[in-house]
């Protein structure tokens, strides 16, 4: 980042990948910020659903020591990595009481959390997440590779933990039968989920209502893309453009690159 978006003060482990991550963090929250003051200021806040986590996994493995460092620790191991998954989902909308929910989930599960909370049905659709405010859901979090997290472990190739407190476990033979259980789940999502993507599945879903897409309709050239939404913002006058008679609404930035 230039010097102009660095008002941030670095960290100062010495490792030149960590100690402006911090910079670009603040230059993130920053333009976050101004967009909120765009949304109030054009009319969209009071009817959005504004949904946000953060970047998980942002520095990568390879710099641990500074990552200590930074957390106070003498190292960092193969829990503490995993544990770099986990982030915040926060949602608000008008009319939502505010809370916390300790819930476990991925982004698989963002899409059936936001149709339950605007009230749409989703029963026939084919989905792999499961709605986050459900009180039945399954709270095992798969990772690419096969490990996973749920509220009680945290398995990390052939090592458990335990998922509060990092320290290591000896199975006994119960345990076993959990983690052998919850890794059969695992490797059942990640399999029918690259199913479905490699083997181009969906071309066989034809729900009811089901109308085929025409390619002839699609077009992504900026200028076909303007008329359309010009011819749109005609037939459907609902942008905040129209609602304000054609008159815009500046969307103020004190990024240097964008004056």
């Amino acid at each position: 980042m230039d010097k102009q978006n660095t008002d941030f003060p670095a960290t100062k482990t010495g490792d030149k990948t960590v100690d402006p991550y911090v910079q670009t963090a603040h230059y993130l929250d920053e333009a976050f910020g101004e967009f909120l003051t765009y949304l109030k200021t054009s009319g969209l806040y009071k009817n959005s659903v504004i949904m946000l986590y953060g970047d998980h996994y942002g520095i990568s493995d390879n710099h641990r020591a500074a990552i200590a460092q930074l957390l106070g620790k003498k190292s960092v191991n193969e829990y503490d990595l995993a544990q770099f998954q986990k982030v915040p989902l926060m949602i608000h909308s008008a009319g939502l009481k505010g809370g916390i929910d300790h819930t476990y989930g991925g982004e698989i599960d963002v899409l059936p959390t936001l149709m339950d909370l605007l009230g749409v049905k989703d029963n026939n659709t084919i989905q792999f997440g499961q709605d986050l405010l459900s009180n039945k859901r399954n709270q095992v979090v798969a990772f690419r590779d096969g490990d996973f997290v749920t509220p009680k472990y945290t398995k990390v190739g052939s090592t458990v933990y335990q998922t509060s407190t990092g320290k290591k476990l000896t199975l006994t033979s119960q345990q076993k039968k959990q983690i052998t259980k919850l890794q059969n789940y695992v490797t059942t999502e990640l399999s029918l989920s690259d199913r479905v993507i490699e083997g181009d599945l969906l071309r066989f879903y034809t729900p009811k209502g089901f109308t085929k897409v025409n390619k002839k309709d699609y077009n992504y050239k900026y200028i076909n893309g303007m008329a359309k939404l010009k011819a749109a913002e005609k037939k459907y006058p609902t942008s905040v453009l129209a609602k304000r008679n054609g008159k815009a609404v500046p969307y103020k930035t004190d990024a240097p690159e964008l004056k």
